[in-house]
């Protein structure tokens, strides 16, 4: 009778829905343990509710969860926990406005409230009307610990023609957006050469990006990209990029 009362026909159909119950029960468990700031090794794997992909992640929790409360935390689980700072989307026209007319980041969640300078990583102003970056070292100075923090930076669907000296003074940047611009001239994207840290760019939907060789030029400026306009730099692009450059710079007798 309690077969049939969960619709299963046989004793093994009944235990795999009753296990699938538990695995749903735990996942949901673990998904709102992580969303009230969990910091176990457990609450990592819980992306969303019953989101695991295999039985395997869970038996890990499962056995790990007594011990994760005693260990030190794993670098896996070692996430930057920060809120980005989000100006977009605020009809900024100079970047200075932030600070001179005190306007307030966007708030995530009612208990968002103060943002700690040692803990910001990440500075978004997108989708505004700046047209320079020259005072973006003031911003960051005012709500960074330090320069050497910032690590991502969106500045894009802006009126931006070029690539300001500004943005070198951010040596840890890793992730920079610039699509949605008025950026001309390829020769720009030269200034971004010292930037070492750089893995994801954005460019597109700028005029540069209707340029000939456009992507084997970036490729060639800034190998160490593994991202260019939202597409993952692969090893045949570079190889493209380093043959293109080879025959354009090829010595004349």
């Amino acid at each position: 009778g309690q077969q049939r009362g969960r619709g299963c026909s046989t004793q093994r159909e009944y235990n795999t829905c009753a296990f699938q119950f538990y695995i749903r029960k735990l996942g949901k468990l673990l998904f709102h343990e992580r969303q009230r700031g969990c910091s176990r090794n457990c609450g990592e794997i819980a992306q969303e509710p019953y989101g695991y992909t295999n039985m395997v992640e869970v038996a890990e929790v499962t056995k790990s969860s007594k011990a994760s409360a005693k260990a030190p935390m794993p670098s896996i689980c070692k996430k930057d926990t920060s809120r980005p700072l989000d100006f977009g989307w605020k009809e900024i026209a100079k970047l200075e406005d932030i600070v001179d007319k005190r306007i307030a980041p966007y708030k995530f969640g009612a208990k968002d409230k103060v943002y700690k300078k040692e803990s910001n990583t990440t500075l978004l102003v997108g989708n505004n009307f700046i047209a320079t970056l020259a005072p973006l070292c003031k911003i960051v100075d005012s709500f960074f610990f330090s320069r050497e923090k910032l690590q991502w930076l969106d500045v894009s669907n802006n009126k931006l023609t070029k690539i300001e000296p500004a943005i070198l003074d951010f040596p840890n940047l890793i992730i920079l957006y610039m699509h949605g611009n008025e950026i001309e001239r390829l020769k720009e994207v030269d200034k971004l050469e010292p930037l070492k840290n750089l893995k994801k760019l954005t460019l597109h939907a700028n005029p540069i990006e209707e340029v000939k060789n456009y992507r084997m030029h970036v490729c060639t400026v800034l190998p160490q990209l593994t991202m260019l306009d939202f597409i993952n730099m692969t090893k045949v692009d570079r190889d493209k990029a380093a043959t293109w450059h080879a025959l354009k710079f090829k010595p004349k007798y």
